[in-house]
């Protein structure tokens, strides 16, 4: 399967990965450096470890890695590749906060995408962001968009 993989190289995007990934670990070794002297610290900081790693989850993977092939789309999430078949892709639209993006929804994603579906379009369909700050963000658009057209023809 040859795949044409589109990034987005931009500083912002490497700084907001880590720094979630930061932020909930030192939420962890703060929990984890509490116990010895305070043996209920993990009941307290437990709440706060299952609110933060949410959003943590979805920070860092707002602007995922977005691959194109002849079988449909792939992204990255939590260090794996999701192929979304083509006939799996319900729409394109562009976003009401994002000037230059778009936002794929699909029948199946992840559990998690349907979040990202309920903040980006307002719907319960697994859904996932395109910026324009991407690498070839025209073109990776434009493919998407040709290949439903054919799948609705």
């Amino acid at each position: 399967m040859n795949i044409k993989y589109y990034q987005y190289y931009h500083f912002g995007n490497l700084l907001q990965r880590v720094g979630s990934w930061l932020m909930l670990l030192s939420l962890v070794v703060f929990t984890v450096a509490a116990i010895p002297q305070q043996p209920d610290a993990l009941i307290c900081m437990l709440p706060m470890i299952l609110f933060v790693l949410p959003i943590c989850l979805f920070n860092a993977y707002m602007y995922p890695r977005v691959g194109v092939c002849d079988a449909g789309v792939s992204i990255t999430f939590l260090l794996r590749e999701i192929l979304i078949p083509w006939e799996d892709i319900v729409d394109v639209r562009k976003t009401w906060f994002l000037p230059r993006a778009i936002i794929v929804r699909a029948r199946r994603i992840t559990p998690f995408h349907i979040v990202y579906g309920m903040v980006y379009s307002s719907s319960l369909f697994p859904s996932f962001l395109i910026s324009s700050s991407i690498d070839n963000y025209r073109e990776l658009a434009a493919e998407i968009q040709k290949r439903i057209q054919s799948w609705d023809a």
